[in-house]
């Protein structure tokens, strides 16, 4: 018998005929592209960590919302002095006060631009005159929102509560100043009712306005005595008590695992596309070779 040969096996049909010899090289091309996604997959990444750590923040300053809100409240001029002198506006923000005092209605201001249901309107901010022993100061109450159609100019404002000249009781929340975001001072209304008007409650500003340095930080956002007082027919001009914000972590988690999502996007299309490249013939390398007949 013959021995078999020892030459190259013979194909026919599609196979023969197309042969692709895989793309393999590694050009600058496609290491450049990889090392983009890469880059940009990192930087997706430290973003949805950031994301992580702002939702931290905002989780731990709404349980410590939630603990200062049920501690006893302050209830003597004394004990707020004591309170805020070593402390800072957000070591105080929260706690919940009762006090007694005048208000200084010929220094009043307005907090401008703020809705309350969809109303345009404005916030009323009085300073109320507090005194123990030998010590006195006075403190910013936001007294609560009017409307006005400009966002800016309020009706006629109620001060009926000092009818008389008669001692003032304030339950309300301390809340921190907003330092630096009061400016610019723009005066609100005519004649009588004008006021200087502010975009946000800065304690510095608005005594700087006053021209007094007494006031104290943080402010008082003053609440209804009762949960009745928000739907109790009011007096026309009387500010109505704004609502504490609510409390919460915001759409960081959302954003965090968005960010995440746009790093694994980034390196397994990165991937896919260069094992597609790959796969791709060489452009000319194609080994053909043509069957019988």
């Amino acid at each position: 018998s013959s021995a078999p040969s020892a030459g190259p096996t013979r194909v026919d049909g599609p196979r023969a005929r197309f042969s692709p010899i895989m793309n393999t090289r590694i050009t600058p091309g496609r290491i450049a592209f990889a090392v983009i996604a890469v880059v940009a997959a990192t930087v997706f990444v430290r973003l949805g960590l950031w994301q992580l750590d702002r939702h931290a923040e905002k989780a731990e300053a709404a349980d410590r919302r939630e603990a200062r809100l049920a501690e006893p409240a302050i209830e003597s001029s004394a004990e707020l002095f004591e309170l805020v002198a070593g402390s800072s506006d957000e070591e105080t923000e929260w706690r919940r006060v009762r006090l007694t005092g005048r208000w200084e209605f010929e220094n009043e201001v307005l907090v401008r631009n703020r809705a309350l249901d969809g109303r345009p309107g404005v916030h009323v901010v009085t300073p109320l005159r507090i005194a123990a022993a030998a010590e006195s100061s006075s403190v910013l109450v936001l007294r609560g929102w009017l409307p006005a159609p400009d966002a800016l100019t309020p009706g006629a404002i109620a001060t009926a509560e000092a009818s008389g000249g008669a001692a003032a009781e304030v339950t309300g929340v301390l809340r921190a100043s907003r330092d630096g975001l009061g400016e610019p001072m723009i005066p609100a209304g005519e004649g009588a009712a004008r006021r200087p008007s502010f975009a946000a409650v800065d304690v510095g500003a608005i005594a700087a306005a006053a021209g007094s340095a007494d006031y104290l930080t943080p402010f008082v956002q003053r609440l209804p005595d009762d949960a009745r007082a928000a739907t109790t027919t009011r007096t026309r001009g009387t500010p109505v008590p704004v609502p504490l914000p609510e409390p919460g972590t915001g759409p960081h988690m959302a954003y965090a695992i968005q960010w995440f999502a746009f790093a694994l996007i980034a390196l397994v299309g990165t991937g896919a596309f260069l094992l597609q490249e790959q796969r791709r013939p060489r452009p000319g390398a194609t080994s053909a070779r043509p069957g019988p007949g």
